[in-house]
């Protein structure tokens, strides 16, 4: 088994060439992986489907309940987030996969895989070490749509 990686030298893309020299079955993969500084990233609004994803903690409770404030600067210990991932689309999509990472150090509440009905929205639920991933049959055309609110707990 041939492995290898390349340290990107210039903004220009890359051209991968596969020859085969001898007879007989072979097989192979090439997995190209972009890495990029999350403060160079910019939302790109030309798509049919935008995401937004926003972290609220629950440090205040009031007679009526929790009191979600959005997350502004370091957590503590056990601090309590809600993940409100937004999505908006202007056509009916099907077979959506939406993967959500998690930061490190932080743990989800709900660790059992299933299907929920949300907002309007059904969407099978599996969680998984990294990340909570959703797979959405169908996404109806909508303006808003607050598909998850996923508790997790800072370690």
């Amino acid at each position: 088994m041939n492995r290898n990686s390349f340290a990107a030298k210039s903004s220009r893309p890359w051209v991968i060439t596969v020859k085969k020299v001898d007879e007989g079955v072979s097989w192979g993969s090439v997995h190209w992986q972009y890495l990029e500084d999350m403060m160079k990233v910019l939302p790109f609004e030309g798509t049919p489907l935008q995401l937004k994803k926003t972290l609220f903690t629950t440090k205040e409770s009031t007679k009526k309940g929790q009191v979600l404030k959005p997350v502004k600067g370091a957590l503590a210990v056990g601090d309590e987030l809600v993940v409100r991932v937004e999505l908006r689309t202007d056509r009916d999509m099907e077979y959506v996969h939406l993967k959500d990472q998690r930061g490190c150090g932080v743990e989800p509440v709900n660790v059992l895989s299933r299907t929920k009905f949300q907002d309007g929205l059904m969407y099978y639920e599996s969680t998984r070490d990294t990340a909570s991933h959703f797979f959405i049959h169908y996404l109806p055309t909508c303006m808003l749509r607050n598909i998850i609110a996923i508790p997790e707990v800072s370690s």
